[in-house]
């Protein structure tokens, strides 16, 4: 009965280091890639931002009013991302 206790204990052991072997060698294999590095770019992205602007009307009797009118104004603005490059 000794000897099956033992048995199991090495058996669960194998299992354990091979699967820890195996393991390391797979993420080694995928952390050191020669062909593959990052890189700092700078890309552009559109925002649109919306404004009053207070225009100058005129109601039925010539009279000026200054009324708020809501506009929108688009605009390109630089962003910096960090991108993983692959040659191959």
């Amino acid at each position: 009965m000794c000897q099956f206790k033992n048995l199991r204990k090495l058996v669960g052991a194998l299992v354990v280091s091979a699967a820890t072997v195996s393991g390391a060698m797979v993420n080694s294999a995928t952390a050191c890639d020669p062909a593959c590095h990052f890189q700092w770019v700078t890309t552009f992205e559109y925002r649109t931002e919306k404004f009053v602007e207070w225009v100058v009307e005129f109601d039925d009797y010539g009279c000026k009013h200054r009324v708020p009118v809501v506009k929108y104004r688009t605009f390109k603005v630089p962003v910096r991302k960090y991108v993983k490059f692959c040659i191959g």
